[in-house]
């Protein structure tokens, strides 16, 4: 069985136990609530740079394979619209395939023959 499925009381009344241990092992306990804090002001300053530089990441975000996966889920996060998003992104992806298509082509038309 999950913890899930653990009724409210069980878990409050499990905890309640551990209380003491709890307090043993604070020690212990900081580096994790340290770690969660790092994370959170890592996500803050991920958000903040997407603010300010949202239509630049989104654009250049077409070149780069993880960040073309992630960037909806950021600018949806940084609550960056829809709007401007799906302009950038059209205006990237132009960009994108102008590049790779026209390297393409511009690389056919420079082998001899």
């Amino acid at each position: 069985r999950g913890r899930d499925d653990e009724p409210l009381a069980a878990r409050g009344g499990a905890r309640g136990r551990r209380q003491p241990q709890l307090a043993h092992d604070g020690v212990a306990l900081l580096p994790e609530l340290r770690e969660r804090a790092r994370a959170h002001q890592r996500v803050e300053r991920v958000h903040e740079l997407f603010r300010r530089y949202g239509a630049v990441i989104v654009i250049v975000g077409r070149y780069i394979v993880p960040l073309r996966q992630l960037q909806g889920y950021i600018a949806g996060s940084a609550e960056m619209g829809f709007r401007p998003f799906a302009i950038w992104s059209a205006i990237g992806a132009a960009l994108w395939v102008g590049t790779w298509g026209g390297g393409g082509w511009w690389l056919a038309q420079s082998i001899p023959g």
